[in-house]
């Protein structure tokens, strides 16, 4: 029986897909802290123009999710929740990856 698991830390959600044969797959990485971000520049607190010079045109928006996919050998779409501040600059205030699942 396939098993989903949910890690929860501060600023940070991982869920995990454990298959019955034992392997186990990332379904889901939320980011909700500054804390963390990757090489390239993704993290919660930067801009919507910073992201979207990494991430590229948007691949559709709902609500107050802009979503954006990428290519390549592992294709993953990427949730952002942005939230305008003081200044009225819209800043990322969640980061969801979705990599794909077979």
């Amino acid at each position: 029986m396939d098993t989903l698991r949910t890690w929860r830390y501060d600023g940070l959600t991982l869920e995990l897909h454990e298959a019955y044969d034992g392997e186990v797959l990332l379904r889901r990485l939320d980011v909700t802290s500054d804390t963390y971000g990757t090489t390239d520049g993704l993290s919660v607190g930067e801009t919507r123009a910073d992201l979207e010079s990494v991430l590229g045109g948007p691949a559709e928006t709902e609500g107050g999710i802009v979503s954006y996919r990428t290519d390549g050998e592992l294709p993953t779409t990427i949730d952002v929740t942005y939230e305008r501040d003081g200044d009225g600059v819209e800043r990322a205030s969640e980061i969801a990856w979705h990599p794909p699942i077979d």
